[in-house]
């Protein structure tokens, strides 16, 4: 892992775009990037860094902990929070507003880890309805 990945994964999310998908990464890279990126955050002493990589390997784990996948519309909603925050992060020069960017992401990758915080229960056992 490196910058380079990191910042394909903000240019190009996690499924990729379909004419290009070697532009995005896969899912299950997300914890192994953002080991990286707390591990470089520590030796750059990039406090920011350390936070995005908390934020992935939070989610990078739900890839790693399900055996079934996970539904599609979290995937989705995963990837639009990373395409739409992380290359601001990466892009910023200022320290403290680098730091209330990764912040902020971390907390929209958790709010959405929240809301879906039953996904695994109906993913695995669906409710056959009335019957």
């Amino acid at each position: 892992m490196d910058e380079a990945t990191l910042r394909r994964l903000a240019e190009g999310g996690l499924l990729g775009d379909a004419p290009q998908p070697e532009q995005g990464i896969p899912p299950g890279e997300l914890t192994a990037l953002g080991e990286w990126c707390i591990e470089r955050g520590e030796s750059t002493i990039t406090a920011s860094l350390m936070v995005v990589g908390s934020a992935l390997a939070l989610v990078g784990g739900l890839w790693e902990d399900s055996e079934q996948g996970i539904p599609h519309a979290l995937a989705a909603e995963i990837d639009a929070v990373i395409r739409r925050q992380l290359p601001g992060i990466l892009g910023e020069p200022d320290y403290e507003a680098q730091m209330y960017l990764a912040r902020h992401l971390r907390d929209s990758l958790r709010a959405v880890v929240d809301r879906w915080s039953d996904w695994q229960s109906w993913w695995l056992h669906p409710d056959p309805g009335p019957g």
